[in-house]
């Protein structure tokens, strides 16, 4: 269940997700400064991408369940916190539907 988000405090991380072969594909490379993960937020509250460190990293997490109760109580919260993840998002989203043409492409993914 994802319940948390990270803010990678050093490191690199890459993000990933699998093809119909179980092959792991890199959507995205962090760091410092980064959010990872936004899956919290949205229902089923399941995680869509996963994460390996790919150097010494060090990330801060923060409990998204309870950050969205507060959202609930606070829309106003809830909004300005939207806008800020919003970028992540589809950022995230562009990396993917970028991998995904060079998968159909037959192009190299790494």
């Amino acid at each position: 269940m994802a319940n948390r988000f990270y803010l990678i405090e050093s490191g690199k991380v890459v993000l990933e997700s699998s093809d119909e072969r179980r092959n792991l594909i890199v959507i995205d490379t962090i760091g410092a400064g980064d959010l990872l993960g936004w899956s919290w937020m949205f229902p089923p509250y399941t995680w869509r991408f996963t994460a390996s460190a790919i150097e010494p990293s060090s990330a801060i997490f923060f409990y998204g369940t309870i950050l969205r109760e507060y959202c609930e109580r606070d829309h106003s919260l809830g909004y300005q916190l939207f806008k800020r993840m919003a970028p992540i998002m589809i950022k995230r989203m562009q990396c993917a539907r970028e991998k995904l043409i060079l998968l159909k492409s037959g192009n190299s993914l790494r």
